[in-house]
């Protein structure tokens, strides 16, 4: 279960680096959580070939957060926000950084 939240996470950050099918059934499968056959009935793909698609896009999602770390750092970003005061001038440094 842990794994498919980071998943999911992931996906919100790197969904733009995926190409339109990948991104497609990664949103029924992480976001609207959909069953592979479900997902299968709606691409027109069999069963198998959605769980194949789905093996590719979470390796590529783990490889991209390997090399760029933007979840991490972004991570990083809203812990340290939680700890400034709000009136803390770094705070609405990072927040804008965030919302980029």
């Amino acid at each position: 279960m842990a794994e498919e939240l980071l998943l999911a996470e992931l996906f919100t950050v790197y969904a733009g680096a995926l190409t339109e099918k990948r991104r497609e059934i990664a949103t029924q499968h992480f976001v609207l959580d959909y069953s592979l056959g479900e997902i299968a009935e709606n691409t027109g793909m069999t069963r198998q070939a959605v769980s194949d698609a789905l093996k590719k896009t979470k390796q590529q999602l783990f490889a991209l957060e390997q090399q760029l770390k933007l979840y991490e750092k972004t991570r990083a970003m809203r812990s340290a926000c939680a700890v400034l005061s709000e009136n803390h001038p770094a705070r609405e440094i990072l927040l804008s950084a965030l919302e980029d």
